[in-house]
Order: C-alpha cells, then sequence, then structure tokens
C-alpha cells in the first residue's frame, strides 16, 4: 500500500449492503463500490476488523453465511482487543488503555447498555469494531449506524475518532481531489488510467469503476472517463477510450485474458468464475 493514502475501516453492515443479494437496492450501494474500488486500484486502504467475523457468524442462513464469509477473503483484516466474550486470532491482549477506551466508547454511543439488551452482543461488536479501527491509527470509520454517526462530535473530540456514513466519506475524498486539482490549475486531461473491477464472480451485480490522471495527482470523473459494456452472453466485458482517446496499453492486475489488444478504441477481458475479474487501460488523447 502507498505511504501516505488514507485509511478507512468499514463496519460490518456495510460489507452486508456490498454482497448480501438479499438487499434488492441496499443503501449507500454506489457509495461503497466506488470505495472498494479506490481500494483495489491502490488510492486508498480499506480493511475490516476481526469482529465483521463475529457479526457474521450470528447469521442463521448457513448459504448466506458462507457466502459472505467469502467475500471477507478480499480485505485485510486488522484486529481488535481479546475480550471475555469476544477473541479472534489477530486481536491484542487487554490492557488498562484499552479497557478505558471500551468504556468511553460504551458511555458515549450506548450510555445505557446492560445485560438485558436483546442486541447487547451486537453493540460490544459496535465498541470493538472502534476500538480495533483506533488501536491500529486509522483514518475514517465508515458505518451506517444510527448510534455511531449521530455521536461524531462527541467520539471525535472525545477519543479523536472520525466517523462518517459511506457517501459522506466519499464526498470528502472527492473534496480532497478537487482541492488538489485546482491547487496545479490543470488544463486538458492528456493522459489518464480507466480501471473496472467486476466483484463477486459469474453473475454478481457488483462492478466498480475510477479513473486518474497519469501526468499529475487527481481523480476524474469516472462515469465520463470509465466507459463499461457486456456482450450478450454476459462473460466478456470490455473498456473503452473516451472519444478524442486512444488506448496505448492495458494490464489484467487479476489475471484475466485481454482480447483484442490491437484496438485503440477499446479492450476486452473473459470473466471468469473467481471473486475478481479487472483491468485497466491507459489512453492519451489523440
Amino acid at each position: 500500500m502507498k505511504e501516505g493514502v488514507l485509511k478507512i475501516t468499514l463496519d460490518t453492515q456495510c460489507l452486508i449492503y456490498l454482497f448480501d443479494p438479499d438487499f434488492d437496492k441496499p443503501p449507500h450501494f454506489e457509495s461503497l463500490t466506488q470505495l472498494l474500488n479506490l481500494s483495489f486500484s491502490g488510492k486508498l486502504n480499506l480493511a475490516i476488523t476481526t469482529r465483521a467475523e463475529v457479526d457474521l457468524a450470528r447469521d442463521k442462513s448457513a448459504i448466506r453465511k458462507a457466502n459472505m464469509f467469502e467475500k471477507l477473503s478480499i480485505f485485510p483484516v486488522v484486529g481488535s482487543v481479546a475480550t471475555p466474550i469476544n477473541s479472534l486470532e489477530g486481536d491484542r491482549e487487554l490492557n488498562s488503555q484499552h479497557a478505558k477506551l471500551w468504556t468511553e466508547l460504551r458511555r458515549i454511543i450506548f450510555p445505557g447498555l446492560n445485560h438485558n439488551d436483546k442486541r447487547i452482543h451486537n453493540k460490544i461488536s459496535d465498541i470493538e469494531h472502534l476500538i480495533g479501527h483506533l488501536i491500529n491509527r486509522r483514518d475514517v470509520f465508515v458505518t451506517n449506524d444510527h448510534d455511531i454517526l449521530r455521536n461524531a462530535k462527541t467520539l471525535k473530540d472525545s477519543v479523536s475518532l472520525l466517523v462518517m456514513a459511506p457517501d459522506e466519506c466519499l464526498d470528502h475524498i472527492r473534496k480532497e481531489s478537487e482541492h488538489a486539482l485546482r491547487k496545479f490549475n490543470r488544463g486538458p486531461v492528456l493522459k489518464y488510467a480507466a480501471d473496472v473491477m467486476h466483484i463477486g464472480g459469474i453473475g454478481s451485480r457488483l462492478t466498480t469503476k475510477t479513473a486518474w490522471l497519469l501526468t499529475d495527482h487527481g481523480y476524474l470523473n469516472a462515469e465520463e472517463f470509465v466507459i463499461v459494456g457486456y456482450n450478450n452472453g454476459g462473460d466478456l466485458m470490455s473498456l473503452s477510450a473516451k472519444p478524442g482517446y486512444k488506448i496505448y496499453n492495458c494490464a489484467s492486475y487479476t489475471g484475466n485474458e485481454i482480447l483484442h489488444e490491437g484496438s485503440v478504441s477499446f479492450r476486452r477481458i473473459r470473466l471468469e468464475d473467481k471473486m475478481k475479474n479487472g483491468f485497466t487501460i491507459f489512453c492519451e488523447a489523440i
């Protein structure tokens, strides 16, 4: 991972929004897929904590649980703290500082938490997600949890914890990128890279896109610069250059076969039955 990139931690609900097929229109889906794609292309560091495994293990559907655990393999995992309730490989031994942090987070987010609470185990996991995020010195915790988000200011003031909803986090990244673009007062785009990632294997609905400048630092509008298509059979995915540009190079970092390598206007890959199928085209102005 590149030095200095933003380190983002996803909570378990975000994973469910991304990968659970039972959601017809999951909340924040577009923002989460864009964050995921920025991570795959090395533009940010996206990780989960060991408590994602704890949360997903509670699912009563064996098939859905197995599917979600498979999806976890695409993320780096950071440890939380080992407690009498939850202790997983990668967790750190609980010390007095961790215990104080645990108490403070409970006071802020769940002040009335007690053993009679029907969601006590979920709430304990929420606290331990945040502890894992903090002790690993990560930058932004991304969640859709109302109890956490409504206490965002207090969490920032008390324990220096920055929490954001997925849309808010993506907007924050875009503003930082736009600020960098204005700072350098760039003219026309001369060279750019366009990247597409199909996630989840054949039949998945999850496709993410990103584009960035090659002559300087900064992201581009993916909807404008990343032009994706599929054949009628759905087994070939194409990526085309924006009109006025030509492709001069192409690479698949997921190892897919690249088709039409002689074309300057588009390239294709054959989708395989694996978690990630993706490729990048490198374009220059004609």
